[in-house]
């Protein structure tokens, strides 16, 4: 969303959905892996390896709702100009023409 500049559109609403359907099936798959069993250190490199994606998977989905939310809330006013005070002003239009302002 970051390179594109705009909210992703309905269709990567559900490709979005589809994924994290499988990501849960993955995590379960994951999950049913006995711990105190030591698997092969393919098994485990192969486990190592679906963990970091799925972190960075997590990690890229925070950032894209992070930045949905920013650019979706509404843009703030600008910010009023400070009015001045009936002093100033007064100073201002009675001094002459070309005379420089008063400290």
């Amino acid at each position: 969303m970051k390179e594109q500049g705009c909210a992703p559109g309905p269709e990567m609403t559900e490709r979005k959905r589809a994924l994290l359907a499988r990501l849960d099936q993955s995590l379960a798959a994951l999950r049913a892996l006995p711990r105190d069993n030591p698997a092969s250190p393919e098994a485990r490199a192969v486990a190592e390896q679906a963990k970091a994606r799925m972190l960075q998977f997590l990690h890229l989905d925070k950032e894209n709702e992070q930045w949905l939310l920013r650019h979706s809330l509404a843009p703030r006013p600008p910010p009023a100009a400070a009015m001045a005070n009936a002093a100033h002003l007064k100073n201002a239009y009675q001094r002459p023409a070309g005379s420089p302002p008063a400290p």
